[in-house]
């Protein structure tokens, strides 16, 4: 297979040097770079305007086995990034070293988006038509609203689509679950009063604290580990209270709960559940109010492991001497917004680490993004 690290790291290099950080995004200027490098002309070609320099791109490269479309996803946009200085080396300069490349995007995403042109340019100088059709998905805005992967799912763009196979970071290793997953902000409004008299007010602190321990424990109740998952969480990422000085209780609390579901778990009966608990405490306390905010709701997704297209990928690594075990998902990805409800079979697989501390030095070995664009070039030439 000619993919080269040479030409792995000149095009991994351009890609994170065109910044595609969130909020902003600006996805249609990498579009204008990923142009120059396949003959988008002679393909059927659309690009997704989304306004605001924001855009996917859905392209389909024919093959000779028209009942089989291997849909090919990977988003475009990177974390933000919003303090350079603890960085060794600019964030966007994509500093090569040591056999890694760092810099912003490097492992969630533009590593994995980097295998998927190297595996495609690679399958193309090998043959004037594929073995089956694939079909190119880039999506936009994959670390928030998931506004790419929802326009081709509405648009009806994978509607011939036979299985999908999402570029993410999972270290070369095969991903067939991810959790489900639910950002809760839940709002507590009580009454002030002086410390000594705390008899005298409703700590609406006191109260949302004691909502959040109910709420993890029942996410948690009877809840069996996953043997690729663990178990499901329930994190608080923010809590305050006000009260006006620090002898008076709060009059107002605000929470935001970080829920992880396992597949199993219906997203619904957890904020049904939510809801019941939030009602029963207001009942109970006189002058209490509490409301809640879904701010993200994705459902989990999750392939049996003697799936066929789990069973030919893991064939297909094994023929490549790399490691087909399989593993859970962890982060956020275009997965939740296609899958539930596709119902298409899909694996996760693509170079980088899954969760890893990207805020400072985000990196990814020049290798593994090499190994992924081989994997996906012979599976594509296999199936």
């Amino acid at each position: 297979m000619v993919i080269s690290e040479e030409n792995a790291l000149a095009i991994l290099q351009q890609l994170v040097r065109i910044r595609t950080h969130q909020p902003e995004g600006d996805e249609s200027d990498l579009l204008d770079y990923i142009f120059t490098l396949f003959p988008f002309e002679s393909l059927w070609t659309h690009v997704i305007d989304h306004g605001g320099n924001r855009a996917s791109l859905v392209s389909l490269f024919p093959g000779k086995d028209k009942t089989r479309t291997i849909a090919l996803i990977g988003q475009m946009d990177t974390h933000g990034l919003t303090n350079t200085e603890k960085w060794d080396s600019p964030p966007y300069r994509a500093t090569f070293r040591n056999g890694y490349v760092y810099g912003r995007g490097t492992s969630n995403m533009k590593g994995g988006v980097a295998s998927i042109i190297l595996a495609l340019r690679n399958l193309l100088r090998k043959e004037r038509t594929l073995p089956v059709n694939v079909l190119l998905c880039l999506t936009a805005d994959g670390e928030l609203e998931g506004t790419g992967a929802k326009a081709i799912l509405r648009g009806g763009f994978l509607q011939g689509a036979t299985e999908l196979v999402f570029v993410e970071p999972t270290d070369g290793k095969i991903a067939i679950a991810q959790k489900g997953a639910i950002w809760l902000k839940i709002t507590s409004k009580g009454k002030t009063c002086h410390t000594c008299f705390p008899e005298n007010g409703v700590d609406a602190l006191e109260c949302l604290l004691l909502l959040c321990r109910r709420i993890r424990c029942s996410v948690s109740l009877h809840a069996v580990p996953h043997p690729l998952l663990g178990r499901p969480l329930c994190i608080p990422t923010k809590l305050e209270g006000e009260g006006g000085a620090p002898n008076f209780i709060a009059e107002r609390g605000e929470a935001v709960l970080d829920i992880r579901l396992l597949p199993y778990q219906d997203n619904q009966e957890i904020l049904d559940q939510v809801e019941a608990l939030a009602r029963r405490m207001t009942l109970r306390k006189p002058g209490l109010a509490i409301s809640t905010e879904v701010l993200v709701n994705r459902r989990s997704s999750t392939m049996p492991e003697d799936a066929p297209l789990v069973r030919r990928f893991q064939d297909n690594l094994r023929s490549l001497g790399m490691d087909a075990s399989l593993v859970g998902f962890h982060s956020f990805s275009d997965v939740s917004r296609i899958v539930p409800y596709s119902g298409l079979p899909f694996v996760i697989f693509g170079p980088g680490e899954d969760i890893v501390e990207t805020s400072v030095n985000e990196k990814v070995r020049l290798a593994s993004v090499v190994d992924v664009a081989k994997a996906l070039t012979r599976y594509i030439g296999a199936v």
